[in-house]
């Protein structure tokens, strides 16, 4: 599936950037999207208590992207892999074609009560991969340092989404309010790759730790004491 996206004043930031909750939003988007042409539409899943949620994600870019852009974006699944769902991404350029990010991510289904895992055959779910040699790894998981500070941050109303929980998005603006404006204007994530352990609802106390280690800048969410998610980014500067 293809959507060709123009950038717009409200998905940037500060300095023209796409900002990097939104880039995960249009994949989110486009997963919903394709998902649903190939038959699983919301009442398949949605409505009889099934949500789909992404487990592992990660991408990485050759150049930041900009206001006023116009881009491609492109999705296709791999083969499912017993309950997990391999889902991959390509952005290229719609001005000339050249590929701006590939990345890849793991969904699941998960009950709406009681927010275990679901088997995707009970529920009839079953998508025909469509693996290509250059798409990207499948994410791994990200082994955490050790870590240097510890914020805590408040659950907001809008940060939840209609799983009940904090959006999947929300935690890349979390985690880009750690670093000042100059390091943005000069900057941009060059790999970005998240890991979700555990879903915050809007009723838990977080805690984000952060880090670096080896040129890759680090976070960690706790929910109650018990880790909610994991991210490690590497940044770039940005060229004149």
């Amino acid at each position: 599936m293809e959507q060709e996206i123009k950038i717009l004043s409200s998905d940037v930031n500060a300095f023209q950037q796409l900002r990097t909750s939104v880039l995960f939003r249009f994949i989110q988007e486009i997963s919903i999207a394709h998902t649903e042409e190939l038959g699983y539409r919301r009442d398949k899943t949605l409505d009889k208590g099934a949500l789909w949620v992404i487990s592992r994600m990660s991408v990485t870019l050759n150049r930041p992207i900009k206001y006023d852009e116009h881009i491609v974006l492109e999705s296709w699944p791999g083969d499912m892999m017993h309950f997990i769902f391999p889902r991959y991404y390509r952005i290229r350029s719609a001005e000339d074609g050249a590929v701006l990010m590939d990345g890849a991510g793991l969904w699941n289904l998960i009950d709406r009560d009681s927010r275990s895992i679901i088997m995707p055959r009970e529920f009839g779910v079953i998508i025909d991969g469509d693996d290509r040699e250059d798409q990207a790894p499948i994410p791994q998981a990200v082994h955490l340092p050790d870590f240097t500070t510890d914020t805590p941050h408040d659950v907001r109303f809008t940060d939840i989404d209609l799983n009940g929980h904090v959006n999947n998005t929300r935690y890349f603006d979390w985690f880009d309010d750690r670093f000042p404006p100059e390091f943005h204007k000069n900057h941009y994530w060059e790999t970005f790759e998240i890991n979700y352990t555990r879903e915050i609802r809007s009723d838990s106390t977080v805690v984000i730790r952060g880090g670096e280690e080896d040129g890759y800048q680090y976070a960690a969410g706790l929910a109650d004491g018990e880790a909610a998610f994991a991210i490690r980014a590497k940044a770039a500067e940005i060229k004149p």
